[in-house]
């Protein structure tokens, strides 16, 4: 079975399950998982060669980081880097796919102008995500509020959806929720290794048992164990409530997600 791809490219907000998502479709044995490439070429060398790579070892030590890290020019020039990235891949990994969780469509067009790119727009709940980010003051150590998140969760989202489906033929594109990615693993894997062309996602096994490089990515990439967990903390919670009642546009967006009707989701 041949895929139809020579890359993927996971889209999403932050904390909204690209981390997982990238680990997933590297279960199959068709693909590696690069985690965050964009901070690789983006943070100072020294911060990038201080990571410990998702494989266990150091990122001058990994068998994939450690090759392509010297190889890095001086400075941020991305195409540069993002040449560095492509030759580097296909000469170490001749065949597979390359699995980006990059987030940003910045940061797609390196891959499509270079590969058949598959794009996986992972959605969370915007309840969830609004918990999620209540939680976490900013840079002066301030926290948003629930209105203000839920606007940006919708502003960010539909940004986030028309520059990636307008960067790939619709039929490269996929809406993935990270409700229907945890608790309905079984189906959402049969619908993405079905538009890939072959099982990028194998769910008899540890969700970390592929091959993965990830230096950046959330702190599961330091997990061992390979269980899936929700993330379930909103549901005990009630301060998004309010929030949620006094944004109808919102809620309307987030019910059609959570129905599976949101193009690139129902096929």
């Amino acid at each position: 079975m041949t895929s139809r791809y020579d890359s993927v490219f996971v889209s999403s907000l932050g904390h909204s399950g690209s981390t997982l998502l990238d680990f997933l479709v590297g279960t199959g044995g068709h693909s590696v998982s690069l985690g965050e490439w964009k901070c690789v070429w983006q943070r100072p060398r020294a911060e990038v060669t201080a990571q410990t790579c998702s494989c266990g070892a150091s990122a001058l030590d990994c068998p994939f980081w450690g090759v392509l890290i010297p190889r890095l020019p001086e400075g941020r020039s991305r195409g540069p880097a993002n040449d560095v990235l492509h030759d580097t891949f296909a000469e170490l990994f001749p065949g597979r796919i390359m699995v980006d969780s990059s987030k940003d469509a910045n940061h797609l067009i390196e891959h499509v102008d270079r590969r058949r790119t598959l794009v996986l727009h992972v959605s969370k709940d915007v309840r969830s995500w609004t918990c999620r980010w209540m939680d976490r003051p900013n840079r002066a150590g301030k926290r948003k509020g629930g209105l203000t998140l839920m606007r940006e969760w919708h502003r960010r989202e539909t940004a986030a959806v028309s520059r990636t489906r307008g960067m790939v033929d619709g039929t490269d594109w996929m809406q993935i929720l990270y409700d229907d990615l945890v608790l309905g693993i079984e189906a959402e894997a049969e619908r993405i290794n079905r538009r890939a062309g072959v099982d990028l996602i194998d769910t008899s096994v540890p969700f970390t048992s592929g091959e993965h490089h990830i230096l950046y990515g959330n702190s599961m990439k330091g997990r061992t164990d390979g269980r899936i967990r929700y993330d379930a903390r909103w549901l005990g919670r009630s301060d998004w409530l309010v929030p949620y009642l006094l944004l109808p546009r919102v809620r309307r967006y987030n019910e059609v997600l959570r129905r599976g009707e949101a193009p690139g989701q129902g096929d």
